[in-house]
């Protein structure tokens, strides 16, 4: 029984040790968020309106900023739109040395031929064939 206290002892000293050295650490990294929140799709006959990405975007970049991340945010983007915002994002990622990227998306995808894509808010395209050239890609953001 004792052993199992002193163990016990040791590794909460040891974890709050490795805490606060994370902390720090986290602290003097640089951390930038894009949060993109897609909901109105009023011009596509095959994705309907969503209710929460709005909520999302303001709820989830609060608390980025609270965790000290620098935050680019959008809602109801263009593909247009969203791609200068990937672009401002990758350039202010390449300026760190060190540092954590964070990409949050909600909104409609969707999987063509094997290959996910976010969809834009001003998507307007007839058969699936056409979204690779109407939306955002998701493998070259991750």
């Amino acid at each position: 029984m004792r052993i199992l206290i002193l163990f016990s002892l040791v590794f909460a000293f040891l974890d709050a040790n490795i805490d606060r050295g994370m902390r720090l650490k986290m602290e003097n990294e640089s951390k930038i968020a894009l949060v993109v929140g897609n909901s109105s799709y009023s011009k596509s006959q095959y994705f309907k309106d969503l209710k929460n990405p709005k909520n999302d975007v303001l709820a989830v970049s609060k608390k980025l900023k609270k965790l000290g991340f620098r935050v680019l945010a959008g809602y109801n983007l263009s593909d247009i739109q969203l791609q200068r915002k990937l672009k401002k994002f990758y350039s202010l990622l390449e300026k760190v040395e060190d540092g954590v990227g964070l990409f949050y998306f909600a909104g409609h995808g969707i999987e063509v031929n094997g290959i996910n894509y976010l969809i834009p808010s001003d998507i307007n395209v007839e058969e699936a064939e056409y979204v690779p050239y109407r939306s955002t890609p998701l493998n070259p953001i991750i």
